[in-house]
């Protein structure tokens, strides 16, 4: 008989399983993916994990082991951060980032940012520190900032969300629905935060980033709101939010529903690309 500890790994496990897969089927909801994948669970089954179904339904109990969970990550195109927390959900370790060259980083910044140029949507390029490298011509055209603004000062990802500098919380806010989104996405990145500065020992980098930004912006109403998420795995934010973005030339901003998608290259979390892809 399985011990309740097993059986409490195993819902986990099908728990983030489920969750990747019906995120990369959103979205690709409305387009066809390039390898007419369409991440059904008997997909899933049939192209690497042949007894996924029989777990699903009670049949089996067996807890997949790390190869399989790899192969599973593979297989939802799933990026470092999604990887590793499919990994610790199994109770196996994380795939940590090698230790590389200043040279070596930079290389992949550039490729982030030559990259992130050709994408449609808007998008920009993080750092592990939170600052922007690059923002493409859509996200500038979207939310109204200089095209040489990177070049006159330092910009981080926490800017971007709170300052009034930039109009993006205001047209992230423009009522209820919107600004409960806003304010999920705020508590959901402090909450991400903080389990990447455990399971990597950021500490600096959390206390780093209260530390500076609190006193500029509302980010320590959000600390507070998170901390009082005891249970992080019960928090589940929208896998949607809406926000007013501009659809043509002339500037008319209407209502747009849309996902926040990252993406990283390799074994590497960072850099990351951040895009927003309306779905509607």
């Amino acid at each position: 008989m399985k011990s309740i500890s097993q059986s409490n790994i195993l819902h986990d496990v099908l728990n983030e399983i489920e969750s990747l897969r019906k995120k990369r089927q959103s979205e690709y909801a409305n387009t066809q993916h390039p390898e007419m994948k369409r991440f059904s669970q008997q997909e899933l089954t049939d192209e690497v994990f042949p007894t996924y179904k029989n777990l699903l339904i009670g049949r089996s109990s067996r807890i997949p082991n790390r190869e399989t969970l790899l192969r599973i990550a593979e297989y939802l195109e799933c990026n470092y951060e999604e990887r590793n927390r499919l990994l610790l959900s199994g109770k196996y370790l994380p795939i940590f980032e090698e230790n590389v060259s200043e040279k070596e980083y930079q290389a992949r910044i550039d490729r982030a940012k030559s990259i992130v140029k050709t994408f449609p949507f808007p998008s920009i390029v993080i750092s592990q520190q939170l600052k922007v490298y690059e923002m493409n011509s859509s996200y500038h055209f979207q939310f109204d900032i200089p095209e040489k603004i990177l070049e006159q000062k330092d910009i981080s990802l926490v800017d971007l969300h709170f300052s009034s500098e930039f109009n993006i919380r205001e047209r992230s806010t423009f009522n209820k629905e919107a600004l409960k989104g806003w304010e999920n996405h705020a508590i959901e990145g402090i909450l991400k935060l903080k389990q990447r500065s455990l399971i990597y020992q950021e500490g600096d980098l959390l206390e780093m980033v209260r530390e500076k930004y609190e006193g500029l912006y509302d980010v320590g109403y959000y600390y507070k709101q998170a901390e009082n998420c005891i249970d992080n795995k019960n928090w589940n934010e929208p896998e949607t939010r809406i926000g007013l973005f501009k659809t043509d030339l002339s500037g008319t901003l209407v209502p747009v529903r849309y996902q926040e998608i990252r993406t990283s290259f390799g074994n590497n979390m960072y850099p990351e690309i951040i895009s927003y892809v309306p779905i509607n």
